[in-house]
């Protein structure tokens, strides 16, 4: 979600950095200016969008990233991290290569390349769905932390070579409010801006979104939000993947009857570790909290601390 405060201007969202660069500079080409511009969210998409500004030719003198959470390579404030692990196709690779091939080199060597599959029925059996094929680039395997890490390592290192453009990520950082009609970013430490660009890249409860449904004109900003998946979640990280399983293949293990109900969905990790997701039916006193906390997180969606 992209707004532009002191034009006037709503954009959500634009699909490349290119037609983004195109509006701001056809907007703005009669005089000289340096934006100063505040994205909300670290995560992927925040520190990615980061990179593009950066290596745009839109005149961008400031970037300040916000997020709520500790800063990923703080491996004592990860430490009970459950995220699980991502799998990086060609949407991924391509989103990354539009910065350069030196930001997903970086990215890929923190994680696993896997294009195997297998499904498996019983103890015995298993089924080889998906192989590695020959001049296929294989789909990259990785934690939202180590993602996350590799960009803002490359950030920082290009930011600190760059004279035009300071990049400051602010973690621990709670939004409180975004004042739109005065471009003015209020966080539990302080006010910030003007900004001349306020970027939501804050997930699906999304405080930037909520300040803009809030400042346009009435049924004129539409979106959509994606709906949890039913049923219960629950992420394991190994050190070492279990013996039956093959330690380079992405593996869907089926219950072996109706009763147990849980599917385990098994993708290996770098230095021979896994991620597991859980998946099982929520009981019917389950469904109920599950409903209440969906509806309470509804009510709530401007929360600072909402789930990215």
């Amino acid at each position: 979600t992209l707004s532009f405060p002191k034009t006037g201007a709503f954009v959500t969202p634009l699909h490349s950095s290119s037609k983004t660069q195109q509006y701001v500079l056809q907007a703005h080409s009669e005089k000289e200016w340096d934006l100063n511009v505040a994205i909300v969210g670290a995560g992927p998409s925040g520190l990615l969008l980061a990179h593009k500004l950066l290596r745009s030719n839109i005149p961008v003198a400031n970037i300040d990233v916000f997020e709520s959470r500790a800063d990923p390579r703080d491996l004592q404030k990860q430490q009970g991290s459950r995220a699980y692990a991502l799998g990086l196709g060609i949407r991924g690779r391509s989103a990354i290569r539009t910065v350069d091939e030196e930001l997903w080199a970086a990215v890929k060597m923190r994680g696993f390349e896997c294009e195997q599959f297998r499904l498996h029925l019983s103890q015995k059996l298993n089924v080889k769905l998906r192989d590695r094929e020959e001049g296929v680039e294989p789909s990259v395997l990785i934690y939202q932390t180590d993602l996350c890490s590799g960009l803002l390592d490359e950030l920082e290192t290009r930011s600190s070579d760059s004279s035009q453009c300071t990049v400051k990520v602010h973690y621990e950082t709670f939004i409180k409010q975004v004042d739109l009609a005065n471009a003015i970013m209020e966080t539990n430490e302080q006010k910030k801006g003007p900004y001349d660009l306020i970027v939501g890249c804050d997930g699906a409860n999304s405080i930037v979104r909520g300040a803009l449904d809030k400042y346009s004109p009435p049924n004129t900003f539409q979106f959509t939000q994606r709906r949890l998946l039913p049923g219960c979640f629950k992420v394991a990280r190994c050190e070492k993947m279990p013996p039956l399983l093959d330690q380079n293949s992405v593996a869907l293990v089926l219950p072996e009857s109706k009763a147990l109900g849980v599917t385990a969905f098994v993708e290996p990790t770098v230095n021979g570790g896994c991620c597991i997701l859980f998946a099982g039916k929520l009981s019917d006193a389950s469904k109920s909290e599950a409903e209440e906390e969906e509806e309470e997180e509804d009510s709530t969606s401007s929360s600072p601390t909402s789930a990215r």
